[in-house]
């Protein structure tokens, strides 16, 4: 067929697989229930509640398949929540976890403490396994 000619027919059976707006609605509904989960860890970290952050996010890691976006948010609260339980190593394996999807990530120094950025900085110096 010429480059202007359409086919015309059904779709191959392989291109079937879920109509594009289904499939965009699963992603909207996986979204907001992430985000929904993402936000209640952040009252519970704004609130002081820093053991409940790991649990929050380790729920929606086992029950959900978060975007590779909200998996960098995902690790960078459970960082902060380590470091502020004083588990400095749970911290570092986050932070590296946050790297693998966000390279260049960056701390704001007016905003974030000293020993968050610390230890992003060890992430960034021993990659890990």
């Amino acid at each position: 067929p010429s480059a202007g000619s359409k086919i015309k027919g059904p779709p191959a059976p392989w291109l079937a697989a879920a109509p594009p707006k289904e499939a965009q609605k699963r992603e909207a509904e996986l979204a907001q229930k992430v985000g929904k989960s993402l936000a209640i860890a952040e009252k519970a970290y704004k609130d002081g509640s820093y053991s409940d952050v790991p649990a929050v996010l380790d729920k929606v890691l086992t029950e959900e398949e978060p975007s590779e976006a909200q998996l960098a948010e995902l690790f960078r609260l459970k960082a902060f929540a380590y470091v502020a339980l004083g588990l400095d190593d749970l911290a570092v394996n986050a932070f590296r976890e946050v790297l693998a999807r966000k390279p260049d990530v960056a701390l704001d120094e007016a905003t974030v403490s000293p020993k968050i950025r610390a230890a992003l900085e060890r992430a960034k110096k021993s990659p890990g396994p």
